[in-house]
């Protein structure tokens, strides 16, 4: 597994999809498909998603490429809990309304009162 998720939220819009928060760690390395090396780290991430529940299962449908993700904190191990991750949740809240307001403008979706 690459990434250890940390909270996932779900804001509801004015369309039939939701804005996916998630606060997570990644182990980090090779991006194969963008090019390049992700950070080991916390990321924040928010992006359209479109749930749906079909004869008891839920499935969970995107858009590749939509969305943004910002890397929050840089750490060398995975410690559930630890300070390097209350760092990162900390700073994953200031950061997360921009991000919010960044993929409704991109997307062009509006939140739901």
């Amino acid at each position: 597994m690459n990434y250890r998720t940390v909270s996932t939220k779900y804001l509801k819009t004015t369309t039939e999809q939701e804005l996916k928060v998630e606060v997570y760690y990644s182990k980090g390395g090779a991006n194969y498909l963008a090019g390049g090396i992700i950070q080991r780290g916390y990321w924040l991430s928010v992006q359209p998603v479109s749930r749906s529940v079909s004869n008891g299962l839920r499935s969970e449908s995107f858009t590749l490429g939509s969305g943004l993700k910002y890397f929050l904190k840089e750490t060398r191990a995975d410690r559930r809990g630890g300070k390097t991750e209350r760092e990162a949740v900390k700073l994953a809240a200031a950061r997360e309304q921009l991000l919010i307001k960044e993929v409704c403008l991109r997307e062009k979706l509006e939140l739901a009162a």
